[in-house]
């Protein structure tokens, strides 16, 4: 006589699945964490490419331009090749650029010297931190009065080379109207962008709102120290 046949059944214990979930949850917690430490960093990194990229072409359009100025270190009010004078109250820098007037084309452009009759007066204006253009840099081709407040095209409607721009001005930048205006043929300045100039509500140097400083120093070769 045969004996009789037990039915077995194959599982798991329940420490078995409490262990087994317990490792689940911690692969998938370390995964979650990876993923999002990757994603992070390249989100912060890519603001922060953002922002040097901004505050790059701030340096090369003064460097370009600023590069092109003419006259000497040591001028009269109305004949400065650089001046820092406010334009509206706002921080500005100006500069004349060697050119001919139009009704003497075809001509080669510029003479070589400051000529205040023929020559073009530029110009940079960054508005600060209030008001509609608030944090923005804009720079003026052709400037339609002494001191710049009339810009040819207009202000509101001329190019902007800089937003979320913090601070901007030059270090190293010509003296009062009327006394020696340059230490030498070059100026210095300084950009600082943020990728939200505001602050709010992260502040401007925060990973989240990342800050880049640049400084350079620009040469003019058509500037005089004589």
């Amino acid at each position: 006589m045969r004996p009789m046949a037990h039915n077995v059944r194959s599982g798991f214990t329940m420490l078995e699945l409490l262990i087994a979930s317990v490792l689940v949850a911690t692969v998938s917690l370390a995964v979650w964490s990876i993923v999002e430490f990757s994603r992070y960093h390249v989100g912060n990194a890519e603001l922060r490419a953002r922002v040097q990229n901004n505050a790059s072409l701030v340096i090369d359009h003064m460097t370009r331009n600023l590069g092109q100025a003419i006259g000497q270190t040591a001028l009269g009010a109305a004949t400065m090749p650089v001046d820092t004078s406010d334009i509206g109250g706002n921080r500005a820098i100006m500069y004349w650029i060697d050119s001919w007037p139009v009704n003497v084309a075809p001509l080669p452009p510029g003479n070589g010297r400051l000529d205040t009759a023929n020559d073009a007066r530029q110009a940079y204006r960054w508005y600060g931190t209030v008001g509609g253009n608030a944090y923005e840099l804009r720079f003026c081709p052709s400037c339609q009065n002494a001191n710049c407040t009339n810009c040819n095209p207009n202000w509101n409607a001329t190019e902007v080379i800089g937003t979320n721009v913090e601070y901007w001005g030059a270090l190293n930048p010509p003296g009062p109207a009327g006394t020696v205006t340059l230490n030498g043929n070059s100026v210095e300045v300084q950009v600082q962008v943020c990728n939200d100039a505001d602050g709010a509500p992260i502040a401007c140097g925060d990973v989240d709102n990342p800050r880049v400083t640049m400084r350079t120093r620009i040469k003019m070769p058509a500037v005089s120290t004589r």
